[in-house]
């Protein structure tokens, strides 16, 4: 028989699980890193589109506005949103479209150069998010008054999702323009 030190149970599996944990870092990892690209979805003119989740402020119903004289038909007017006033646009009315369900439609709160502006959308879907794969590799098709707000767009589920981008609108010198 052999003359080696016998180890007490409780250190025999502290020696186990030691050679257990050296043992699996040793054996390589699957990882799975899925990027994501997030944005909110609304309608417009009866057709979904979504736009970057950094490009919205925050969402609202329609708040009580005050009509601006000498303005286009599709300025709204301005609300005073906690303390502050905020113009607001209609972005069916600027596209020619027809509003739709009123009870449904919402403000998109934008914020971009520190300017703050509410666009009536006819109905926000909610928070979306989309895997990379899931990019278009074409443009979407979409209506011409549209077009050049489309950065790209996704497909999930058997549905095309346009990007539009509420930045590059408010960059637009024709809607920057709201004086008649």
């Amino acid at each position: 028989m052999s003359s080696s030190k016998t180890l007490h149970p409780y250190d025999l599996l502290l020696k186990i699980d030691s050679l257990c944990k050296r043992m699996a870092d040793a054996f390589p990892r699957e990882k799975k890193i899925t990027e994501y690209w997030k944005g909110i979805g609304f309608i417009l003119g009866g057709n979904k589109y979504i736009t970057p989740w950094d490009e919205v402020a925050e969402i609202q119903s329609l708040p009580t506005m005050s009509r601006v004289p000498g303005a286009k038909d599709w300025v709204k007017g301005v609300a005073n949103v906690r303390g502050s006033l905020l113009p607001v646009m209609d972005l069916n009315a600027f596209f020619g479209y027809r509003g739709r369900n009123l009870r449904k439609q919402r403000l998109l709160v934008v914020k971009h150069y520190g300017i703050y502006s509410g666009l009536i959308v006819d109905e926000v879907l909610g928070a979306m998010t989309f895997e990379k794969y899931e990019q278009m590799n074409d443009q979407p098709k979409v209506d011409d008054a549209v077009a050049k707000y489309i950065t790209g767009g996704f497909s999930k589920q058997d549905a095309d999702w346009p990007i539009f981008s509420l930045h590059t609108l408010a960059e637009n010198p024709e809607f920057r323009l709201v004086s008649r």
